[in-house]
């Protein structure tokens, strides 16, 4: 069984670029938004920018690895068998907000029927 690590940081760092009004994605993968000094300032404004800011980034997280665990768990039960993409997302209207995520199944095409050995 393997384990997994979460790992999230968040940083205030001082700069001198032009604040931003939505989030960019940088090339590490991370997020950041660029708030001006008095917007820095405000703990309302700051709670807000955070959350609205790390809230999609987690569902996107949380999303590609519920996928992958859904493709994981569908290629451990694929002997013999097909893996397919289920042509419709698994929503989650959870704790994060709504979002969905891909699942797979692993089928077997018997003559003319296709049938599902394990769907995850």
């Amino acid at each position: 069984m393997t384990n997994y690590k979460m790992c999230i940081q968040i940083k205030m760092i001082p700069c001198d670029e032009t604040p931003t009004a939505t989030p960019c994605q940088e090339e590490d993968g991370s997020v950041s938004i660029i708030l001006s000094n008095t917007d820095a300032m405000n703990i309302d404004i700051c709670e807000r920018t955070l959350l609205q800011t790390t809230y999609p980034t987690l569902r996107d997280a949380l999303s590609t690895h519920l996928s992958e665990v859904s493709k994981h768990n569908a290629c451990d039960h694929q002997a013999g068998g097909t893996l397919v993409k289920n042509p419709w997302p698994y929503r989650v209207d959870g704790e994060l907000g709504r979002y969905e995520f891909s699942t797979y199944r692993v089928c077997r095409r018997t003559g003319r029927c296709m049938i599902r050995l394990v769907s995850c």
